[in-house]
C-alpha cells in the first residue's frame, strides 16, 4: 500500500504545474505569458479595477520593448503598490502581502498581452478550449460556448486612448485611460 501511495505522490508531483508565468483566467482557461512579441510603447494610464463590490484606482505605468514588459501601479499619492516585470521569460512581481493573497502576479501581464499582443501570439498562450476572436477594435476570448473576456479599445495602436477589459461571469472589469500631458496633474 505504501508503494502505491509513493507512486501517486510522484505522479501528482510530475503533473503539478509549477510555472509562475501562467495565469488562471475567468472561466477556467489558462494563459501562459508569451515571449515578447508585442508592440513597443510606453504609457501612463489611469486604471480602475473593479472586482465585484470592490474598486481600486491607480496610476498605471507601462513600458514594452525588446527587453520585455515593465509595469508599475502607483497610488494616487505616488506610492508604488504593484511592480511587475516580464523579462527573458522570467516574471518578477512585488506586491503588498494582502494583494498577493488576492491577485496572481501573472494575471495582469496576461490581461495586457491578451489585450495588446498580436492575436496569433495570444492564441499560442491559451489553453484548450480557449478561442480568441479579434476584429480591429474588439477582442473576445471564449471557450466556444461563452464569452469569458471582452476587450474593447479606442484610439490608434497601443497604448490606445482607452481600453476596457470585462470578465462578466467573474465580476471583474478593468478600465484604462491613457493620460496626456494635459490630463496629468
Amino acid at each position: 500500500m505504501k508503494a502505491w501511495a509513493a507512486v501517486c505522490l510522484l505522479l501528482l508531483a510530475a503533473c503539478a504545474d509549477t510555472r509562475t508565468d501562467c495565469a488562471q483566467l475567468p472561466g477556467g482557461l489558462r494563459y501562459c505569458l508569451q515571449p515578447h512579441a508585442g508592440p513597443a510603447f510606453a504609457a501612463d494610464q489611469a486604471l480602475t479595477i473593479r472586482y465585484r463590490e470592490q474598486t481600486m484606482t491607480m496610476l498605471w505605468r507601462m513600458r514594452a520593448d525588446a527587453g520585455g514588459l515593465h509595469c508599475a501601479g502607483l497610488s494616487p499619492l505616488g506610492q508604488t503598490l504593484i511592480r511587475l516585470d516580464w523579462v527573458d521569460g522570467v516574471l518578477s512581481a512585488a506586491m503588498p502581502p494582502e494583494l498577493q493573497r488576492r491577485l496572481a502576479p501573472a494575471l495582469l501581464p496576461a490581461l495586457i498581452q491578451i489585450a495588446l499582443w498580436p492575436p496569433d501570439a495570444v492564441r499560442a498562450g491559451l489553453s484548450a478550449p480557449g478561442r480568441l476572436d479579434s476584429d480591429g477594435k474588439r477582442r473576445v476570448l471564449g471557450d466556444g460556448e461563452r464569452e469569458l473576456l471582452v476587450v474593447v479599445w479606442s484610439g490608434d495602436a497601443p497604448p490606445y486612448d482607452s481600453l476596457s477589459i470585462e470578465a462578466p461571469a467573474a465580476g471583474l472589469s478593468l478600465e484604462a485611460r491613457t493620460l496626456t500631458e494635459e490630463s496629468q496633474p
